[in-house]
């Protein structure tokens, strides 16, 4: 079973083959950014066991995120035992 997610973003678009890019670290179509959000995005997503897809819409781009709606069994990154102050 899957959480699936649609999203639209009107904005400035991609540009063609930008679907291929968007999720690449350092990539960006904006003046100001550092490129890493969506790259962000992806990586929290795929470590959770799921997927991101982005396309082109004629203003803007639209989004679907598909995430487990089960998490798997096993330690995960909110699953860590932190060492207390003396190391242990």
């Amino acid at each position: 079973r899957w959480l699936e997610a649609r999203l639209a973003a009107h904005g400035g678009g991609l540009p063609p083959g930008g679907e291929a890019r968007i999720f690449e670290p350092d990539f960006t179509t904006k003046t100001r950014g550092t490129g890493l959000g969506l790259a962000l995005v992806r990586q929290a997503v795929v470590n959770d066991g799921g997927s991101i897809e982005a396309r082109a819409l004629e203003t803007g781009a639209a989004f679907v995120v598909r995430l487990p709606a089960a998490r798997p069994a096993g330690p995960g990154p909110t699953d860590r035992t932190e060492p207390n102050r003396e190391g242990t």
